[in-house]
């Protein structure tokens, strides 16, 4: 799995690497982001499957690393969840208004 808008993954370089380095023909990958890129990158690549990272309905605009990692019923990182990731590095401000905002103000995104 890769998501094509991840801020730490560099997955415009991974994508045409693993392409080259996954042999088997029976191997996929899942791109959760915009086929136009992926045709950029990898056309020739069948095996690649591509997600929106798009989910209008749970306010997600992007998918990263980890947000794929959790279900919408995770308790402490799902919708309803206890703990609300709100940061980008060196972004403090934006943080705290995040956390502070009621729910249905916050979109989600890499």
């Amino acid at each position: 799995m890769m998501a094509e808008h991840d801020s730490i993954v560099d997955t415009e370089e991974l994508l045409p690497l693993i392409s080259r380095q996954m042999v088997n023909p029976q191997s996929r990958i899942l791109w959760y982001g915009n086929e136009k890129t992926v045709q950029k990158l990898a056309a020739s690549d069948t095996r690649v499957i591509v997600l929106t990272d798009v989910v209008p309905e749970y306010r997600v605009t992007s998918f990263s690393h980890m947000g794929m990692l959790y279900r919408p019923e995770n308790p402490k990182y799902g919708a309803a969840g206890s703990d609300r990731i709100c940061r980008k590095e060196g972004e403090k401000a934006s943080g705290r208004l995040c956390l502070e905002a009621p729910e249905d103000a916050v979109f989600y995104g890499a």
